[in-house]
């Protein structure tokens, strides 16, 4: 497996095969359209390239918008989406640091209020109001299978949806180490996963 991600043309910020995609954190098309002409060889950011790329807005409402930049395209698709919650409303993470920003189940199309979005534990979430998240949070996985990280799930490996799959079941703090048996189907089961603790 390691000789195949060596190869120049595997290698990336993304990788799309026939019948697959991988990312990071979220695949989202539209930015990775914008960002493609951008990179050497479409998918790499040069040594130039990489201040812009962690040059982060100073403006909260240039976050909040579909309009591209480097920054954005980049941090969605490491982090994921994330967008800043209704007015008086906030969390604390698991550090006890106070959150006025969320990120999304962008993998979800019926993710479509703060709810139902919010990537945040059950009570916490259910504190949300049920309305709208911005339009441009809204952008499902796509008709071809997507494989993820970077989200720290726990217990039982699950499909977020029919064409999603985060592998990232906190390997690194314990958690399983997990794997997803890809064998070309268009629509995914949770009865794919092998995980090893």
């Amino acid at each position: 497996m390691l000789g195949f991600l060596r190869q120049p043309s595997l290698r990336g910020l993304w990788l799309e095969l026939p019948g697959l995609r991988v990312v990071h954190a979220c695949w989202h098309a539209p930015f990775l359209e914008w960002l493609r002409p951008q990179l050497r060889d479409g998918r790499y950011l040069s040594r130039e390239r990489m201040p812009a790329a962690t040059d982060e807005p100073a403006k909260e409402a240039e976050k909040d918008n579909a309009c591209p930049s480097l920054f954005k395209a980049v941090e969605v698709l490491t982090k994921g989406i994330e967008v800043a919650l209704p007015a008086g409303h906030h969390f604390h993470d698991k550090d006890g640091t106070r959150r006025e920003r969320v990120r999304v189940r962008w993998w979800d199309a019926d993710a479509v209020s703060y709810r139902r979005a919010a990537i945040l534990p059950d009570a916490a979430r259910e504190l949300l109001p049920d309305t709208p998240i911005p339009a441009h949070a809204r952008i499902g996985a796509g008709d071809t299978p997507v494989f993820f990280g970077h989200y720290w799930l726990s217990g039982t490996p699950r499909i977020q949806s029919a064409r999603a799959a985060c592998v990232d079941y906190s390997a690194g703090k314990g958690g399983a180490l997990v794997a997803y048996r890809f064998d070309g189907e268009e629509t995914l089961s949770s009865e794919r996963f092998v995980a090893v603790d």
